[in-house]
């Protein structure tokens, strides 16, 4: 099996040519510079590292409770003693401390949950043209489950037009008369624009934005396919 791979593993035209064998890539947006790569692998890297925590928090939270559990079966005694909460209401009753406390945590927070996720994309992207061969597998597997299967057969022309999908993952399997005549495969966007303005808002003009979001699949045959079948696997 033979890989290929370009600049942005996201939004990209491609177009298999059976008759050569060539592979391109086209791209709606031309702008891939640094900004564009680390906002794109920034998206993934939050999401993956908030689940980590939240696995973890979840784990070390049952286990907890399972030992508070233990402790209340073998003791009969209540999990919060009277001298806890006493000692808790004083602490809070101290508002100047306990607001900087409050604060010194949310700052502890943001820095710890949106200054580490952004290290790690900054890294990532530096080390982009490895992050670009592992991140379509990633998203592959994590939509595997949302994928739409369905077999395509008796077609009554040379062109096969898979009308709308994300583009993340397109999987086909070419039989009899449909892998004998394939001519090429190509995924290309709807041709539309908009306008949009951009963050901030305010004060800010609007500007044309090229669709990179719609997409469409295209088979090309050199002949009508009489017999055989096509089996599609896309999101």
């Amino acid at each position: 099996m033979r890989t290929y791979h370009d600049t942005l593993p996201l939004n990209a035209r491609i177009r298999v040519n059976y008759g050569d064998g060539s592979v391109s890539f086209e791209y709606p947006d031309k702008n891939a510079g640094f900004m564009r790569k680390f906002l794109f692998v920034l998206g993934p890297v939050v999401l993956y590292f908030t689940a980590a925590h939240v696995i973890v928090l979840s784990i070390l939270l049952l286990i907890g409770a399972a030992a508070q559990a233990l402790e209340f079966l073998s003791t009969n005694q209540p999990i919060i003693p009277e001298t806890l909460i006493t000692q808790s209401y004083s602490e809070i009753s101290n508002y100047p401390q306990f607001i900087l406390d409050v604060l010194r945590f949310a700052a502890g927070f943001l820095i710890y949950f949106i200054g580490n996720p952004m290290l790690i994309a900054f890294v990532i992207t530096k080390n982009y043209s490895h992050f670009s061969t592992t991140f379509p597998k990633l998203m592959a597997l994590a939509v595997s489950p949302l994928m739409v299967r369905t077999r395509i057969s008796g077609i009554n022309s040379t062109t096969f037009e898979l009308p709308l999908f994300h583009n993340i993952v397109l999987d086909y399997e070419l039989n009899g008369d449909y892998a004998e005549h394939i001519k090429s495969v190509e995924v290309t966007e709807y041709p539309f624009k908009w306008l949009e303005k951009p963050f901030p808002w305010i004060f800010q003009k609007e500007v044309e934005k090229t669709n990179d979001s719609m997409w469409k699949a295209v088979f090309m045959f050199r002949e009508i396919p009489k017999e055989g079948d096509m089996l599609l696997r896309f999101f």
